[in-house]
């Protein structure tokens, strides 16, 4: 609760759930990651406004570290995450969820996280 009073998420404009639907946890074979990419930006070179790699830093660490990221950067502005950490392709979409930043590619161990709207 904490922590959405600090981000100013609103309780409504929480997401009903978190997690991918059942069969995805757990499964041998994982999904594969969805990547958008604008039409007139190649896919070999996403654009994104900031740089920042976090390296096999923690999840704990590294949200702190993209909260102050973020919240430096204009909305709408998108962030190149690279993170080698085990935990990250779960942790990653739960907080951009939980936050209400956008998580535009995910493949690990590159991301990218477009800045909400406020």
């Amino acid at each position: 609760m904490w922590a959405n009073r600090e981000e100013g998420t609103e309780p409504a404009a929480l997401p009903k759930c978190l997690w991918p639907p059942a069969g995805i946890v757990g499964s041998e074979e994982q999904p594969e990651q969805t990547t958008i990419v604008s039409a007139d930006c190649p896919a070999s070179q996403p654009a994104h406004d900031a740089d920042w790699d976090a390296g096999a830093m923690g999840c704990g660490e590294l949200v702190m570290g993209l909260r102050m990221r973020l919240q430096s950067m204009q909305p709408g502005q998108v962030l190149k995450l690279t993170a080698t950490d085990a935990g990250i392709p779960e942790d990653l979409p739960a907080w951009c969820r939980l936050t209400g930043h956008t998580l535009i590619s995910a493949k690990h161990p590159e991301y990218l996280i477009q800045r909400r709207e406020n």
